[in-house]
Formats: structure tokens, C-alpha cells, sequence
């Protein structure tokens, strides 16, 4: 998969600097998809184009439950932040941008052992390469640093340590996504 990824993004950097003519221009669109970020947070991703800025929101939910077993694990991750278009060409844009991450974690198996509750939270400086193959479909692949800070009782969407804080830079697996715009 980091073999993929790291494919794609050098695919997305040559089509950025080998195009040129007219850049793809976000301003006043909105669009919706699907994304997986640096630090794991992964849902469906919201984004609004402002100016040279795209404005993202992402929201993940995931329930797990086991056969026979009352209740089930509820997993919350959210995203908000936004890119700055530091590149544009007709069809490729990269930007380097900022996010708050958090992630909530609830079990609700009965007779479980873990606590009540966990949370997380975090801070990305992504940078992403976005490819237009036409006027309402983007595809993107992001890297970038990324601190995470898990709560006592370990992490909730991260491979962090169980205490502590957890950093990451440059992680070229890190993160991808397709968003639909209008």
C-alpha cells in the first residue's frame, strides 16, 4: 500500500508540473467524498472552496459488534481544517494546509474491561496533492507532520503509543481520497 500511495503521489506532482493553460478553480464549490487523513481519521469529507482556501470537514463513524454480545464498540473520528492552494495547474492543485483531529472511542460490550470512555486529539500539517481528471471529480493523496496526543488509556484512530504523544512526518502512506464537486 505505501508502494501505491507513494506512486500516486508522484504521478499527481508530474501531471501538477506538466500541465499548464488555465488552473482548476475551487473558489465558490462545494464537494463531498470520501477520505482517509495522515493520523487515520477517515469518513466523509466535506469541502468548500474559499478563495485560494479549501475548508474540509470530515466526520467518521464506526460500530463494531461481536456475535452474542450485548451493545457494541462506537468509534467517532473528526477532521476540520483547511488547505491552502499553493500550486494550481488545469488539472492538479497541491496544497499545504492545517487540521484539528479528534477521535472518541465508547465500548459497549457488557462485562468489558476497557473504560468508559477514551478520547484523542490531534494536529496535522498536511500536504496534498489533488488530480482532476474532470470539472467534478478529484482524486488526492496526502502527507504532511502530524502530533497526536492519546488520552491515559491508549489511542482511539492512530497506531500511537498507549501513552505518551505520537508524532509522525512525512509519512508517504499516510492518507488519499475522491471528492465529487459542484
Amino acid at each position: 500500500m505505501k508502494r501505491f500511495n507513494a506512486c500516486l503521489l508522484a504521478v499527481a506532482a508530474i501531471a501538477l508540473c506538466a500541465t499548464s493553460a488555465q488552473a482548476v478553480d475551487l473558489d465558490g464549490k462545494k464537494g463531498i467524498g470520501y477520505t482517509s487523513t495522515i493520523n487515520g481519521v477517515n469518513g466523509f469529507d466535506f469541502q468548500m472552496g474559499v478563495g485560494n482556501l479549501i475548508v474540509e470537514a470530515i466526520v467518521g463513524v464506526t460500530s463494531a459488534s461481536v456475535k452474542d454480545a450485548d451493545g457494541g464498540d462506537l468509534n467517532l473520528g473528526l477532521g476540520l481544517g483547511a488547505h491552502f492552494q499553493a500550486l494550481r495547474a488545469e488539472k492538479a492543485a497541491w496544497t499545504v494546509g492545517g487540521r484539528i483531529n479528534i477521535g472518541y472511542h465508547q465500548p459497549g460490550y457488557v462485562g468489558s474491561t476497557a473504560p468508559d470512555a477514551v478520547t484523542e486529539f490531534g494536529i496535522s500539517i498536511p500536504t496534498r496533492v489533488y488530480w482532476f481528471p474532470n470539472k467534478h471529480i478529484s482524486l488526492h493523496v496526502e502527507s504532511g507532520i502530524d502530533l497526536q496526543f492519546p488520552g491515559e488509556d491508549g489511542p482511539v484512530v492512530t497506531g500511537a503509543p498507549a501513552e505518551g504523544t505520537a508524532f509522525v512526518i512525512f509519512d508517504v502512506s499516510s492518507g488519499i481520497g475522491m471528492t465529487f464537486w459542484w
